[in-house]
């Protein structure tokens, strides 16, 4: 059996939890946005969701593409490509002093 670590889960509670960047948890945000594509018409949060947990961009759109076609929204196509953690700007209160 394989150990938590190599799997890309923290032991939390007594049950397995997704690491961002790990396989299984890509795995998992692009298997429920395929399975939300298919019946959901608001797709945003689950884009987001599978940028978020460390999916690529292409793979979104690949996703997105094979389970609605042509009929893919543009802007869904563009927040896929969004980067998916946007830099923090630096507030005011934050600016190192001269």
């Amino acid at each position: 059996m394989r150990d938590s670590v190599e799997l890309g889960c923290e032991r939390r509670e007594g049950r397995p939890r997704q690491v961002a960047g790990s396989r299984e948890a890509i795995e998992l945000a692009l298997e429920r946005l395929a399975v939300a594509a298919k019946g959901s018409d608001d797709l945003a949060p689950y884009v987001r969701a599978a940028r978020a947990a460390g999916a690529p961009a292409d793979a979104v759109a690949a996703t997105l593409r094979r389970v609605r076609g042509r009929s893919v929204d543009r802007a869904l196509l563009d927040l896929a490509r969004a980067p998916a953690y946007p830099r923090p700007t630096a507030q005011p209160h934050m600016r190192e002093e001269p």
